[in-house]
């Protein structure tokens, strides 16, 4: 008779820099990400953007520089910083940035939230920007910062996410110069199961985009299992496909899945 033990077996909710598949399987809020003009503008490029990551298991630090550059007369544009969230949370009273701060040409600036919008696309959402407004003098560059800190997400299943999107930068003029996203990862164990979009050059995730409209497949994000390594079992991932996934056998050993049992 096969040995029986139990074991936990964990899946990745299907994972994408923006969500998590699942309203009722976790809760992602805080979610940051590109500058969007909140009107309509002919004359305003976004020549680069630099965000710097730091993540830790439960929180994420991040620090976003933006260069606009106006290519006409002088204008003022009202400007948005994305706030979202999705899953398991109170659409009604939104959780989000733990802080933020932004500051024109160095000078700190005072932001409005406004325009929160909930549950759209059919799913339990919401989305809600942090609004100011950037004056332009004729042919002027101008550098915008912004610092926010985060929660990282998480699932039923011990998985854990933060993204920041980078689509919401399509509503300047023509393409976005340069964009670079670094993030470096804090205290996570050796064995932990981390996905992360770009590549890990010097012991940081980098994705970088040169002259390019972005859209939402051009989001970054990371997923991580902080106490779980990658487990093959029969050939395959036991944690991917359906939730719970089914038993399995490996060396005469039945792996079971804690619902399953309890």
């Amino acid at each position: 008779m096969a040995q029986v033990r139990r074991l936990l077996l964990v899946t990745v909710a299907c994972f994408s820099a923006l969500g998590l598949a699942g309203a009722n399987d976790g809760a992602i809020e805080g979610v940051g990400g590109s500058i969007k003009l909140m009107d309509e503008h002919p004359s305003v490029i976004m020549k680069s953007e630099r965000v710097e990551i730091d993540l830790w298991r439960d929180r994420g630090e991040v620090e976003c520089v933006f260069v606009f550059h106006n290519s006409g007369e002088a204008t003022s544009v009202s400007t948005g910083f994305p706030e979202q969230g999705w899953g398991d949370v109170d659409v009604d009273r939104p959780s989000g940035f733990t802080s933020f701060q932004s500051w024109v040409d160095g000078q700190p600036v005072a932001t409005k939230i406004q325009g929160l919008e909930k549950n759209f696309g059919g799913n339990q959402c919401w989305r809600r920007w942090r609004v100011k407004t950037v004056r332009f003098g004729r042919g002027q560059t101008r550098t915008v910062r912004v610092r926010y800190s985060a929660r990282t997400g998480t699932v039923v299943s011990g998985h854990r996410e933060f993204s920041y999107t980078v689509h919401t930068g399509a509503s300047w003029k023509g393409p976005i110069g340069h964009a670079v996203v670094r993030m470096r990862l804090h205290g996570l164990p050796r064995y932990a199961d981390i996905d992360a979009t770009g590549n890990r050059p010097g012991g940081a995730w980098v994705w970088e985009r040169r002259n390019f409209e972005p859209t939402s497949k051009d989001d970054v994000g990371v997923s991580f299992f902080p106490g779980y390594g990658r487990i093959r079992v029969n050939g395959g991932d036991p944690r991917l496909g359906i939730w719970p996934p089914l038993p399995v056998i490996k060396d005469r050993v039945v792996w079971l899945p804690l619902q399953a049992i309890v």
